[in-house]
């Protein structure tokens, strides 16, 4: 389209335009807008505070990890366990032993657990609702 074209068109759309009459502004207009932007203010402000609240939780829980384990460690608890403990090793070799020959029943429990919920997921996500979604709702709609 070349700028002539584009003018001619302008010009057209112009002069339609000005044979329109305007019709007046929704007397509520102005209030459904501000709460329109009132309640987007919120949601943003909502997630920013969950961002942050997540963030911190993650944060506060890696240092008191990271902050335990250097505990451990520079008071020699792994090495006194060894060491000073008696039978301690062997309580760990009978606790490797016993998590190896449950592992079967173990992950079978694990995979009803997760299919049950799969599967209810499943059929809810994909079974034909009687009532189309609406997808342009309004929240703000009077």
């Amino acid at each position: 389209m070349g700028s002539s074209e584009r003018q001619d068109f302008d010009t057209a759309i112009e002069s339609v335009l000005r044979e329109e009459a305007l019709r007046p502004v929704p007397p509520t207009l102005a209030r459904r807008v501000k709460q329109r932007i009132a309640l987007l203010t919120l949601i943003q402000r909502e997630q920013s505070r969950f961002r942050y609240a997540l963030s911190a939780g993650i944060g506060v829980f890696a240092a008191v990890l990271i902050a335990g384990v250097a505990l451990a460690l520079l008071t020699g608890i792994p090495t006194r366990l060894v060491g000073d403990v008696p039978g301690a090793m062997g309580y760990w070799d009978y606790v490797k032993i016993e998590v190896v020959l449950s592992l079967p029943l173990v992950l079978g429990v694990v995979a009803i657990l997760f299919a049950l919920p799969a599967g209810a997921i499943l059929v809810t996500a994909l079974w034909p609702s009687r009532k189309p979604a609406d997808k342009f709702h309004d929240p703000m709609a009077v």
